[in-house]
This record gives C-alpha cells, structure tokens and sequence, in this order.
C-alpha cells in the first residue's frame, strides 16, 4: 500500500478588527462646585465605560505643582477635592484630565477657577441700639476678601446690599459737603458723623455733617459748640468729642441732634481716644 500524504489548509478570511470608538481628549471640562475648601469639576468622555481618566489639579498654570494627580475608576467623569487635598480658600486651581491609556498629549484643556474666601468666624456683636445693630466677622485671610459670600450688609427698611459686590474695587461716592482736615469720625447706627476739624483759611470748624452710606447722602447736624480739630468716640449711641488741643469734652447725641458739655480732661491735648467696654480712654497727643 502506497503511502499518501495529506494535506490541510486553513483559509484565513480577510477581516477588521476595529478599537472601540473611544473619545480621546475629555471635552466639556468644567469646575461645578467651588467653596472656599472644596471644589468639584465634570467632563464627558463618549464611551465612559470603558475608560477611565487621569486626573490632575494645580495651583500652578503649567503643573509643576500638583495638588493632587490620581487615575480614576472606570467610566468617572466627576472629581471632588477637599481641604484634605488640601483646597485653600482664596487660591487659584487648575485642572485638566485625559484618558489613562492615551498619550500626554491628550490632555483636555486647561480649567482654572479661584476658591472663595474663608468662612467668616468670631462673630461679634459691636453695638446695638433699638433701630440698628452693628456686628463684626473676621476672616484669616484679607486677599480675594470680596469673593464669594463673606458677608452682607443689611440696613433698616428693607434695603440690602452685598458688601462684597464689585470683588476687590473702590467707587466714588458723594463728597463730604465742607472740605477740611484733621476732623473727627465715627460711626453710630451705620452712619458715619464727620466733627470739626480745620481749614488753611478759615482755620478751626464746628461743622458736624452725617453720611448714610446706605443711601450715599449728607445731612447737616448740629455743629459742635467749640470749633476744633477734636477726637472722637461713641458710647451707647452717644458721641464725645474730646481735646484738640484744650480740655473741652462735649458729648452729642444723633436722636435729639444737640450737645451738652462734659467734664473737661484734666490735660489740655489733641490725644487720641477709643471707647472699650463703656469707658473711653484718651492717650497721648500734642499740647501745642
């Protein structure tokens, strides 16, 4: 018997393989949430599921500070960073984000946003009168003050205004009625009361002019009896004007808008003085 030899072949078909149509470049990048120690950001990706995403935030434009820079789960599209990151109130952030299996080069754009001042603490009520309250909140930080919700200023009939609107900027408001210097101010009741002072020509004034900073108007008030360059302060509503240089101490009083002389101080001066718990205090100044 003859030997035969067989022969078998395996035909290969011609055929595509095709990748899945995956989105290279995340798009639609954005910050959702930012607070003054937490911010959130989001992208879109075509096929979430089967990718997952590098993702990268900076407190430096070009990265080479990084805060935090970890590969997600698969299918992520959001991110969340904490004060434990950490996030700082009022610094700027950028993030960017890509797929984990492409090139650098894949990076989305670049995403910044600036994180809101720290939350006001140390609330203290400064005074309060039957008409007005004035309260103070501190912050740890000065820079970026104005952003975000630090605080709101509220006055009597209805009117509200943010004082941080406009971020970090001067407005020109009225100006005081009677040009002078070296005149005594302070703040009563949300208003702020102008006394004395002097002028080149005219010399020592008793001019006593009231802001409402509210409405950004003046109103004349009674003048004060000895004309001078005096210091002032405020105690339960009333306001004393003190030296300047002499002894005179002559206390004002907005709701009858008159004045009635004090005790005098027992050393003729220009000091300067401030009201701590019910007492005022007059330190220092010159005689002449």
């Amino acid at each position: 018997m003859r030997g035969k030899t067989l022969f078998s072949s395996i035909v290969f078909l011609s055929a595509t393989f095709l990748t899945p149509a995956f989105a290279v470049t995340p798009a639609n990048v954005q910050f959702t949430s930012v607070l003054s120690d937490a911010v959130q950001v989001s992208w879109d990706l075509d096929t979430p599921s089967a990718q997952s995403p590098i993702i990268v935030i900076s407190t430096n434009s070009d990265f080479s500070a990084v805060v935090s820079s970890a590969t997600g789960a698969l299918g992520q599209q959001t991110a969340a960073f904490t004060n434990a990151d950490p996030i700082l109130p009022n610094t700027t952030y950028y993030f960017k984000v890509k797929v984990s299996t492409e090139s650098d080069l894949r990076y989305s754009s670049t995403v910044s946003t600036l994180t809101l001042a720290a939350k006001p603490g140390n609330i203290t009520f400064d005074e309060v009168f039957a008409t007005a309250i004035t309260a103070s909140a501190y912050i740890s930080t000065f820079t970026n003050a104005g952003v975000g919700q630090t605080g709101v200023r509220i006055a009597k009939g209805g009117f509200y205004e943010d004082w941080h609107t406009g971020g970090n900027a001067w407005t020109s408001k009225l100006d005081m009625p009677t040009k002078r210097r070296g005149t005594g101010l302070v703040s009563v009741e949300g208003k702020l009361y102008f006394i004395g002072g002097n002028e080149a020509l005219l010399g020592n004034l008793s001019q006593n002019e009231m802001y409402d900073p509210v409405f950004d108007s003046w109103t004349t008030k009674a003048p004060m009896p000895t004309a001078r360059g005096a210091a002032v302060a405020s105690v339960g509503g009333t306001i004393y004007a003190i030296g300047g240089p002499t002894t005179h101490n002559e206390a004002y009083d907005p709701v009858a808008n008159a004045w009635t002389t004090k005790a005098p101080m027992p050393t003729a001066r220009g000091p300067v003085v401030a009201s701590v718990g019910g007492k005022i205090y007059a330190m220092g100044g010159l005689s002449g």
